[in-house]
């Protein structure tokens, strides 16, 4: 490669570019994810080391009093390519990995993404980002049921700073609305949760502003085993839900 064309690949110009297909944008926490890479040869040769793919997610940040919002990573995969890309080359790399079980549930304030970089020698990094619409892997899907069967509205969805409860930077946190009973027993529930091995713990974070009792950061926590999930009906789930929320305002 001349002079020339080495520093044209060094900043950027006519450079490769990279575009990720994903087969199944719909999917749930814990489901594979599907799809291809696509590299196209830009006017000099590039080497290419390797495609990175990471799982993105927007989270409430808070610093020196001020509120913001920055990304975290949920996952990252690496795909070794150690390859060099001539001009007119088009080639493409298929990829298949599990989401993250604690990945978030898609909203407007919790988008999640895959954002594609190539390790490229001395030139910029050509990106691509593409949606997911993430949903409730199964088991988290049995409680959101069990809550909707209490009348419990999903009022806000936001995903939190956190580095006390899980491995991950951050928790996706649900506040939910009584429309039901327990709207004359509570004002408004939020709710964290982890997934664990073979078990989901809830973390309920319960108001009631007609309380004379200062219930400030203190949480219920209630686990569930993946295999009572299973076998329990919604009803019985709920029941214990609400038990524990009227047991602990009580």
């Amino acid at each position: 490669m001349g002079i020339l064309n080495r520093i044209i690949a060094s900043v950027g110009i006519g450079s490769v570019s990279v575009d990720t297909i994903i087969e199944n944008p719909r999917i749930c926490a814990g489901d594979e994810v599907r799809g291809y890479i696509n590299i196209k040869g830009g006017k000099t040769p590039q080497e290419i080391e390797n495609i990175y793919l990471y799982v993105m997610t927007k989270v409430e940040k808070e610093s020196n009093n001020l509120k913001f919002v920055g990304k975290e990573k949920i996952q990252e995969i690496v795909i070794p390519v150690s390859r060099i890309v001539s001009f007119g080359d088009n080639i493409q790399f298929p990829f298949n990995f599990i989401l993250h079980k604690q990945a978030p549930i898609s909203t407007i304030k919790t988008p999640v993404w895959i954002h594609t970089g190539l390790d490229i020698k001395s030139a910029l990094d050509p990106k691509d980002n593409d949606s997911l619409q993430v949903c409730a892997g199964p088991y988290f899907q049995i409680i959101l049921n069990a809550l909707e069967r209490l009348d419990l509205v999903i009022y806000k969805v936001i995903n939190v700073e956190d580095y006390y409860y899980s491995n991950m930077p951050f928790l996706q946190e649900i506040e939910f609305r009584p429309t039901g009973a327990l709207k004359y027993e509570i004002d408004n529930l939020k709710l964290m949760y982890l997934l664990y091995e073979n078990k989901l713990e809830l973390i309920l974070d319960v108001n009631n502003t007609s309380d004379k009792v200062d219930m400030e950061d203190k949480k219920i926590r209630l686990s569930f085993s993946f295999e009572n999930l299973r076998n329990k009906e919604i009803y019985d789930i709920a029941q214990i839900i609400k038990n524990a929320i009227l047991n602990f305002k009580n």
